[in-house]
């Protein structure tokens, strides 16, 4: 019997606007634990309780793990060890050196920019059913290893993100779309779990 084929998570940058793909960064090692936090708007009590509200604000955080000892055959881990692997993690969250030149060129000219140029859309993707639109909140990296030229060979990353909602995106965009279909997806799920009847909670009502 073939086992499944074993699938990476990773994330992916598109064109918030047209969605094509800009970057693609597949996590080397699938780490053990993703760790989600819903925080629930108004989960205070009082007699707003029952009302619905916006969704919950969903963050993430998954430790990743960077080895070069499994690409020192194949040229730049041998070279460089983990170096490119983490240093396109860190772009992920670094505007381009032609953006910061762009901006400056323009304050230089004494142009004001009032809104900063629209970036990427970050997705979290974890399995063909996770799909996530994201904003990274927190990078942080530790090198553990060095080799004789002080490239890191082995190295952990904390990743944490915060989940981008339809609000966030807008309802119309590409981005809130994927979120919608997050959500779907998610109901879609967990209609597969049958109700459960009141007496396997050992109660015959609830009035």
């Amino acid at each position: 019997m073939l086992s499944p084929r074993l699938v990476k998570g990773g994330l992916v940058q598109v064109d918030p606007g047209s969605g094509a793909v800009r970057r693609v960064v597949m996590l080397q090692y699938n780490p053990d634990s993703v760790a989600r936090t819903l925080k629930l708007a108004g989960a205070d009590g009082g007699p707003e309780a029952l009302r619905v509200g916006n969704p919950p604000t969903e963050t993430l955080r998954i430790e990743v793990e960077l080895d070069a000892t499994d690409a020192m055959d194949k040229g730049a881990g041998a070279e460089l060890g983990v170096h490119p692997m983490l240093a396109a993690l860190e772009q992920l969250v670094h505007p381009s050196v032609g953006e910061l030149r762009r901006r400056d060129a323009l304050a230089s000219s004494g142009a004001i920019e009032i809104l900063p140029s629209q970036g990427p859309l970050t997705l979290f993707v974890w399995s063909a059913k996770r799909i996530l639109p994201v904003q990274i909140t927190e990078l942080t990296v530790t090198e553990e290893a060095f080799d004789a030229l002080l490239n890191p060979v082995r190295a952990k990353v904390s990743l944490g993100m915060r989940v981008l909602t339809a609000g966030d995106l807008g309802y119309d965009q590409r981005g809130g779309g994927i979120y919608l279909t997050y959500l779907e997806t998610k109901a879609a799920l967990s209609r597969q779990v049958a109700d459960a009847s009141l007496s396997s909670l050992g109660i015959g009502g609830v009035s």
